[in-house]
């Protein structure tokens, strides 16, 4: 935490909402972890037709995209509470997806915040405020608007949408079935999508991409596959799926994308615990384990069926 000790009004007070925030994020990695287990199980189960037929597979897929837009909105009250640290601390956090060089606009949020203020300069040997900048910047770079987000963006659409997700097409790779699971929305749904790379995808054809995609939500290369008349995409580390009537992303990418966020919180958690000069005990050891259970299964992406050597 970088607002020092000496500039906190109620110190109880503080530490209780501090405390509120690392118990919050904790348990929901937690459960989030559960969920991956529930759903890996599933996927891992031998299957020889092209639907997964199990209405708790569908449940659990729908826990673990709100959990994890829950975890984003933990995480973004973490950053400011725990790792910056708020001169009023009292005050409700929200969660809003911000362009990663939209300074301006991560300006406006630190200030509503009042993150970043500071009543005795003369406390720090740096421009407070560009160092708190700096480092929300850092802890929030993989919730900007990019794949993170996207799922953000599906959790919106499930808490007032129906979605299709039980389908999973199955093809030969190297000589054995490869499951391909995946959610889709048909493209009567766009306009209920906030605006995200998967709404865009429905109005870009494959052959207008020429092997990347340049626009606001996302703007680099992409990999392309084919599994029967589908078109598979692979952008920012999620695969998407794009036919003429829908537009989807792959279940594996989904669950690769949301182990790999929370490996990179639990990271960051790590590093704040061991800052304040705590190398071992029993919370690192805690946070440690957690963090090799997200480890221990390597997601069955079409890019990684593929590129299985690397």
């Amino acid at each position: 935490m970088i607002l020092s000790i000496r500039e906190r009004k109620n110190i109880k007070e503080t530490y209780e909402i501090v405390g509120e925030a690392n118990s919050s994020i904790r348990y929901q990695i937690k459960k989030i972890k559960h969920l991956c287990k529930e759903i890996e199980t599933e996927l891992d189960k031998p299957r020889n037709t092209f639907y997964i037929n199990s209405i708790s597979f569908d449940y659990s897929i729908d826990f673990l995209i709100n959990g994890f837009s829950v975890l984003i909105e933990y995480y973004h009250t973490w950053v400011l509470q725990q790792r910056i640290g708020l001169l009023y601390p009292k005050v409700k956090i929200s969660y809003k997806a911000i362009k990663k060089n939209d300074i301006k606009a991560i300006d406006k949020l630190l200030r509503s915040y009042k993150a970043g203020i500071t009543n005795s300069p003369e406390l720090y040997s740096f421009n407070f405020y560009e160092k708190c900048r700096s480092l929300y910047i850092s802890a929030m770079e993989n919730f900007f608007t990019g794949k993170n987000h996207e799922i953000f963006v599906l959790n919106n659409y499930i808490k007032h949408n129906s979605i299709m997700r039980s389908y999973a097409p199955l093809t030969v790779l190297d000589n054995n079935y490869f499951s391909f699971p995946y959610l889709y929305i048909h493209e009567s749904h766009v306009d209920l999508l906030n605006n995200s790379l998967l709404r865009s995808l429905f109005k870009i054809t494959v052959d207008d991409m020429d092997g990347r995609i340049d626009n606001e939500h996302y703007n680099g290369k992409i990999e392309l596959y084919k599994i029967g008349s589908l078109d598979i995409l692979e952008a920012n580390g999620l695969e998407y799926v794009k036919c003429s009537s829908y537009v989807g992303v792959s279940i594996e990418s989904i669950l690769e994308t949301i182990k790999n966020a929370c490996t990179s919180i639990l990271d960051l958690m790590l590093e704040e615990i061991r800052s304040n000069g705590i190398s071992g005990g029993s919370c690192i050891d805690d946070l440690t384990s957690l963090k090799s259970e997200f480890t221990d299964r390597r997601a069955k992406t079409l890019y990684n069926k593929i590129n299985k050597n690397h």
